[in-house]
C-alpha cells in the first residue's frame, strides 16, 4: 500500500507540474491538489461502509456497541447484513464447511467452532 501511496503522490506531483490539476479547499488555510483538470458538476457518493469481520475476531471484541454498523455475511457471500447472515446462509456454509471437514481440512473444523457450531463438530 506504502508503495502505491508513494506511486499516486508521484503522478500526481508531475500533472502538477504540467499544470493539469484542481485544487480544493481554501487558499489561506490550505488546498489539496487533485490530478484532475475538472471535477465533476454532480456530487460524488460514497458507498456505506462494509466493516470486514471474521467470525472469531467478531467473539473475541464481545458484546457489539450501541452503534451498529453494516457488516457482510459470514458465509461470504459479499451481501450486507444486521446480524451473521442472510436467511438460510448459515445452513449453506455449515454444509460447505462439513464437506471441507470430511475431506480433511482442518481449517474448516476451526471455522465451525468459531462459529458455534462446535456441538456439530464430528471428532
Amino acid at each position: 500500500m506504502d508503495a502505491l501511496d508513494a506511486a499516486l503522490a508521484a503522478l500526481t506531483g508531475i500533472l502538477a507540474l504540467e499544470r493539469n490539476f484542481t485544487t480544493v479547499g481554501d487558499p489561506d488555510e490550505g488546498v489539496i491538489l487533485l490530478p484532475v483538470s475538472t471535477l465533476p458538476q454532480a456530487k460524488l457518493l460514497r458507498p456505506p461502509p462494509m466493516a470486514m469481520t471474521h467470525p472469531v475476531a467478531e467473539r473475541a471484541a464481545g458484546p457489539s456497541s450501541s452503534v451498529s454498523l453494516p457488516r457482510l455475511c459470514q458465509c461470504g457471500c459479499g451481501a450486507t447484513v444486521r446480524r451473521r447472515f442472510l436467511p438460510g446462509h448459515d445452513a449453506k456454509l455449515k454444509s460447505r464447511l462439513r464437506r471441507l471437514q470430511t475431506a480433511g481440512v482442518d481449517a474448516a473444523t476451526d471455522q465451525l467452532r468459531a462459529l458455534g457450531w462446535v456441538d456439530d463438530v464430528k471428532s
